[in-house]
């Protein structure tokens, strides 16, 4: 038995080197995640100042600067989780922002149920 116990955690220590934990790129609180689809996303891209307010529904303001100089194409999507981390039905598709040269925009999205306490918001260049 203690050989047995002994191999499956040698293979889960294995497995868990081979499957890096899939870790979000900023975590703001714990109502806002944002999850970068590229690697390449933080050197063209600045996301930050957020804001998450709660007025019966939550709201959440994000900023977005292209670093480049040149026009690029982001793509983002808003899932929101229930208190017990589940995501609610619904889930918004892909938005699109075409942004200039070193353009500011701000990024907006509000829950549509009283059910959402939280959001991730995954963003990709396209």
């Amino acid at each position: 038995m203690a050989r047995l116990i002994q191999t499956c955690l040698a293979a889960a220590a294995v497995f868990a080197v081979i499957v890096p934990s899939a870790v979000p790129d900023d975590v703001f609180s714990d109502q806002l995640t944002v999850v970068y689809a590229s690697s390449r996303f933080e050197d063209r891209f600045d996301v930050y100042d957020p804001v998450v307010v709660e007025r019966g529904l939550v709201l959440v303001n994000l900023k977005v600067r292209n670093l480049t100089r040149q026009d690029r194409t982001v793509e983002y999507r808003v899932d929101w989780r229930r208190a017990d981390g589940l995501e609610l039905s619904g889930i918004s598709g892909w938005q699109t922002l075409r942004m200039s040269p070193n353009q500011e925009v701000t990024l907006r999205a509000a829950a549509q149920s009283r059910d959402a306490v939280s959001a991730r918001i995954t963003m990709r260049e396209n």
